[in-house]
């Protein structure tokens, strides 16, 4: 009797454990659950107002009065339940890899430490060249969007000034420092250089290229960063969407 006792006693006590692991694990599943959804949420929050961001970063662009400048400039937003921080960076600021001239194009390997890539085509996408150990110091000073070929001097991040051929650290700094003024013209020395150089100023007006790099915060705390290559107009047309954690 004692032995039937015990044998039952060992049962149930195997009955609360089996019963309790069970809870714990529809606990648990539940708990993964309400994230998995509260994650998915939060995933459409940020799609909602990073497009929220892109269209009112291509309206400031486009102002007739006093736009952004798509020079890098940091530009802050307050969205519906969310902050963004937006830089405008023009693809006519940056050196194109297939059409830049050719002692452009070797100044600025030579100056990464590196060889010029032998095409056999044009490059549709920068990121063509992930796999060189140069790419990631390439990657925001070129670009393949930039058909006129001549970087545009107001606009270009002062690293790609600085790889001009043939400019000097002041007139680098000379030119970073004045080209926000509209009516800045430079001189008759800085200009043939600036040519010889390949730079120049693009015509004013009209779609551009443009990439926006957004850091967003939505008000739960969670964030997320992208990087959007776009042509500016309505309606804009976007050409690479990257979204980071």
């Amino acid at each position: 009797m004692r032995d039937e006792k015990g044998i039952a006693l060992v049962i149930v006590l195997w009955g609360v454990t089996l019963l309790s692991l069970m809870a714990a694990t529809l606990a648990q599943a539940g708990g993964l659950a309400a994230r998995r959804a509260l994650n998915e949420v939060e995933a459409a929050q940020v799609r909602s107002r990073l497009d929220e961001a892109v269209a009112a970063a291509v309206i400031a662009l486009g102002q007739p009065v006093k736009p952004w400048r798509a020079d890098g400039s940091l530009h802050r937003l307050e969205l519906p339940g969310a902050n963004a921080e937006i830089r405008a960076i023009a693809e006519a600021g940056k050196i194109d890899l297939n059409h830049a001239p050719p002692e452009l194009i070797q100044t600025l390997f030579q100056r990464l430490g590196g060889q010029p890539p032998v095409l056999k085509r044009p490059l549709l996408a920068v990121a063509e060249l992930a796999s060189s150990d140069l790419y990631r110091k390439l990657e925001p000073l070129v670009t393949v969007h930039n058909q006129g070929g001549k970087v545009d001097w107001r606009l270009a991040d002062p690293k790609v000034l600085s790889l001009l051929p043939g400019l000097s650290e002041s007139q680098v700094a000379t030119l970073v420092a004045m080209r926000s003024q509209s009516q800045y013209t430079p001189d008759a020395t800085l200009t043939e250089l600036l040519t010889r150089a390949g730079a120049g100023a693009a015509e004013e007006g009209g779609a551009r290229m443009v990439t926006l790099e957004i850091k967003l915060t939505l008000a739960s705390g969670a964030s997320a960063s992208a990087k959007i290559l776009l042509q500016t107009g309505i309606p804009y047309r976007v050409f690479e969407w990257r979204v980071g954690g």
